[in-house]
C-alpha cells in the first residue's frame, strides 16, 4: 500500500518539481500498470515473470528520476542516489508491515536507491514472528524476527 502511494506521488509530483520529470511520471505509470497486473493475476506460474517486470520498472523509475536530477544540474560530476524515507511502518497492521518488508526485498531493491525505514524494531520483529507463527512452530521467539530484520536492513541507531 505504501509503495502504491509512493508511485502515485511520483506520477503526480515529478513533472512539477524535477526538470524532465515527465519521464519519471511515465515510468511511474508503467510501474502502476505492472503492479496492477501482478495483483490481478491468479496464475502462480506467471508471478516470477511479473516480479522481474515490476523490479525492472522500479529500476527504470529510479534511473529516470536520477537522470532528471543530473539534467537539472549537469555541471555536477557526482553520481546521484535516490533515498526514500518510509516512516511509521510499525503502526501498520502486522500483516501489512511484513508484506511491505517482503515487497521491498523482492521488488524494490534496485541500484542507486536506498530506503530509510523509521520503525520500532521490536514491534517489527514481533510482527514477523506472528506472521511466520505456523512455520516457526514451538520456536516462536523474538530472535527470529530480529534475524529477519538484520538480513533485510542495515541497522543504524542514530
Amino acid at each position: 500500500m505504501i509503495a502504491s502511494y509512493l508511485i502515485d506521488l511520483l506520477i503526480e509530483v515529478s513533472p512539477l518539481v524535477v526538470p524532465g520529470g515527465g519521464v519519471a511520471a511515465a515510468a511511474g505509470k508503467a510501474i502502476r500498470s505492472a503492479t496492477s497486473k501482478f495483483q490481478q493475476t491468479k496464475d502462480q506460474r506467471a508471478q516470477p515473470l511479473l516480479i522481474d517486470e515490476v523490479k525492472g520498472k522500479m529500476a527504470e523509475l529510479v534511473e529516470a528520476i536520477l537522470d532528471s536530477a543530473h539534467e537539472a544540474d549537469p555541471t555536477k560530476q557526482k553520481q546521484y542516489r535516490l533515498v526514500i524515507f518510509i516512516d511509521d511502518l510499525d503502526r501498520c497492521s502486522t500483516e501489512r508491515m511484513v508484506r511491505m518488508f517482503e515487497w521491498l526485498k523482492v521488488h524494490m531493491l534496485v541500484e542507486r536507491c536506498t530506503y530509510v525505514l523509521a520503525l520500532d524494531h521490536i514491534a517489527a520483529a514481533r510482527a514477523i514472528v506472528g506472521r511466520y507463527r505456523e512455520y516457526l512452530g514451538e520456536d516462536q521467539d523474538l530472535a527470529y524476527g530480529l534475524r529477519y530484520l538484520e538480513k533485510l536492513i542495515e541497522w543504524s541507531t542514530n
